[in-house]
Parts: C-alpha cells; sequence; structure tokens
C-alpha cells in the first residue's frame, strides 16, 4: 500500500491504497510489527498525513518514477525495515541483512 502510494500521481489516485495503508496502520500491522518496521510505518504515515492535509513538500511526482520524492524515499525505507524484520525472525530466503538501509535499524 505504501508503495501504491508513493507511486500514484496525485493524492486523489491514491485513494484506494491510502484507505488499505491506513487500515494496516491501525489494525493488522500493530500486531506483528518490530520497532523497526514501526518506526518505518510512523514516519511513512506522517508524511502522508501532512500530504493529506496539504503541507509539506510536493508529495507526488511522474508515476514513472523518475522524480524522487519523500513519499517514495520513506516507502523504500519501509520496505528495507520490513525485509530487516523478515531476517530478524523467519528468513526463508536467506535474505541479506539490509539494516543499512533501514535507518531504524539498531534503535531497540
Amino acid at each position: 500500500a505504501a508503495a501504491e502510494i508513493a507511486m500514484a500521481p496525485t493524492l486523489e489516485a491514491a485513494a484506494p491504497a491510502r484507505s488499505t495503508f491506513w487500515k494496516l496502520y491501525w489494525g493488522e500491522l500493530s500486531m506483528l510489527e518490530h520497532k523497526e518496521v514501526e518506526q518505518a510505518m510512523k514516519s511513512f504515515g506522517a508524511r502522508l498525513g501532512q500530504c493529506e492535509a496539504g503541507t509539506g513538500t510536493p508529495c507526488f511526482g511522474e508515476p514513472d518514477g523518475s522524480r524522487p520524492t519523500e513519499l517514495r524515499s520513506r516507502s523504500y525505507q519501509l520496505a528495507h525495515c520490513l525485509r530487516f524484520s523478515l531476517l530478524q525472525t523467519w528468513n526463508p530466503a536467506q535474505l541479506e541483512d539490509s539494516r543499512d538501509k533501514c535507518p531504524y535499524a539498531g534503535t531497540r
């Protein structure tokens, strides 16, 4: 959901993914997420909230991904924090450590 939001061309185009993200944020993910994932979710959610309120830097760019935005950066960090969490708890695919891309790793 975070990646769909980050890659959407407009806030309106991201409406279905925003709904999914906030449901996960306030529900299911809160049951299972590690601290790193929680912090990355909060970071993405805070920026998304600013976008929804119309404050801060531009939130959306071309859907081809050619222009980085804060939402895209935070979505990328969230994905790597999720990967780091999988590495710590499950690691069925022998994932490589991605703590260098998860700025919240090691803050426990």
